[in-house]
């Protein structure tokens, strides 16, 4: 539906310890290798840098108010019209009990 719209799209997954560095470097891997691997950007800063700004967005939407928690998300990217999407959707917990679901959401102008 969304190719035959003209978007182009990828989907990945996260998950971590979001109050850790390391899950912020695994993001950038996972959502960049994802949007190269489908062509949703090019490797040039101004599209790298797009794409990485809406993921920060959609990150601080989705942990905030989290100290610190185990989360486990799928994350959409959607470009299309000049702009780049990203959406995290998944659960989080700082202990299994409390487990909920969550969602974050950024978008760029590229």
């Amino acid at each position: 539906m969304l190719q035959k719209q003209g978007y182009k799209f990828a989907v990945t997954e996260l998950g971590g310890d979001a109050s850790k560095s390391e899950f912020r470097e695994k993001m950038t891997r996972s959502i960049i290798g994802a949007c190269l691997n489908c062509s949703v950007i090019s490797k040039t800063a101004q599209e790298i840098h797009a794409v990485l700004h809406a993921a920060a967005d959609a990150k601080s939407g989705y942990s905030q108010n989290l100290l610190q928690a185990n989360i486990s998300c799928k994350v959409a990217i959607v470009r299309g019209n000049g702009w780049i999407a990203v959406t995290f959707y998944g659960d989080s917990a700082a202990h299994y009990i409390t487990n909920h679901k969550r969602m974050g959401f950024g978008i760029m102008h590229i």
